[in-house]
């Protein structure tokens, strides 16, 4: 007796699994494994009811698509729980970014904003250096000023009065910070570099992604280094 069970179920079945692939929509997903896999019983109760005892239904093909249902069903269930887990992670981010508002933080981004007559940044050297030369760049990459830094291992700070190298006043503004340093041996010292701010704001970002605004600039948390006060 041929199975009547093989082609829709495994159809509906692939329809149902593309439709989560391709919209994302756990909750469409599931009603539709759910319609498909009622469909499946409906079919299958009716085929024992009608088969020849003689010629019976194919029990491995019905195994088969029992299991195939069963997986689809599950991954549409891990879906499901991602989802409910990243919404938890991202509430939870965004409560502690709220935590940081008012507070001094050290972040892990050399860009800082130009505010009161200030940009205020951090640099840490990999090993003592024989020169040490920072850089501060406007919004669009250009050095507005330069001067020697320090030549210590490990980290400094560093606040620029916002003038350029002829004492003029710069307009306020996103600036960046470039650090570069050689040893005795001319041979290039790794540094790192960060800015400074006091948090005036969270913001969620579109991808999801929580940021501190410090002076208008946002950063991830994540880059979040250290609080200050």
């Amino acid at each position: 007796m041929t199975s009547i069970l093989s082609t829709p179920i495994t159809n509906s079945s692939t329809s149902a699994a593309t439709t989560t692939a391709t919209d994302g929509s756990s909750t469409s997903s599931k009603d539709s494994i759910a319609g498909d896999f009622n469909s499946f019983l409906t079919l299958l109760t009716t085929q024992l009811k009608y088969q020849d005892p003689l010629s019976p239904m194919d029990t491995t093909q019905f195994t088969q698509q029992l299991a195939m249902f069963a997986n689809v069903e599950q991954t549409s269930n891990v879906n499901t729980n991602m989802k409910s887990l990243i919404s938890l992670t991202k509430g939870s981010q965004a409560a502690s970014a709220i935590g940081y508002i008012g507070k001094t933080v050290q972040v892990d981004n050399p860009t800082a904003a130009l505010n009161a007559g200030q940009a205020k940044f951090t640099y840490s050297l990999a090993g003592t250096s024989t020169a040490t030369a920072l850089v501060v760049s406007n919004a669009l990459g250009r050095p507005v000023f330069a001067t020697a830094g320090e030549t210590g291992s490990g980290p400094h700070n560093f606040v620029w009065n916002g003038t350029d190298k002829d004492g003029n006043a710069l307009p306020p503004g996103n600036y960046t910070l470039a650090v570069s340093a050689v040893d005795k041996n001319g041979a290039q010292i790794s540094a790192t570099v960060g800015s400074l701010g006091v948090v005036d704001g969270v913001d969620s970002a579109s991808d999801g992604t929580v940021n501190v605004v410090i002076n208008g600039v946002e950063v991830p948390l994540s880059k979040v280094v250290s609080v200050q006060n």
